[in-house]
């Protein structure tokens, strides 16, 4: 049980740092709202925030399974999770033309 814990944590601490590093990005602005994050949050911290969660789901993978799976379940589940961001984004994107503005 407490291997399918540390996994779940995995899962959430990544794909949270991967949604901080694009909160981070001028382009993904509007979508800042939608993600629950403030609007005038300085990106340096947004993004040492996010690299300190890839960091600990590292640890949290290094934990669960040693060194050399770990690493390897890690780079398979950050992967993952920067797929279900970029997915995210593309969803709360606004699809309307300029001109319609």
């Amino acid at each position: 049980m407490i291997g399918v814990t540390l996994y779940l944590l995995v899962i959430v601490t990544s794909t949270a740092g991967f949604l901080l590093f694009a909160a981070s990005q001028e382009q993904h602005r509007k979508a800042r709202r939608r993600l629950f994050v403030p609007d005038k949050a300085p990106v340096a911290i947004l993004r040492a925030a996010g690299s300190l969660l890839l960091l600990i789901s590292a640890v949290f993978a290094v934990a669960r399974d040693g060194v050399a799976f770990g690493l390897t379940i890690w780079t398979l589940t950050i992967t993952l999770s920067a797929f279900c961001v970029a997915v995210v984004l593309m969803l709360l994107k606004d699809h309307r033309s300029p001109s319609e503005d």
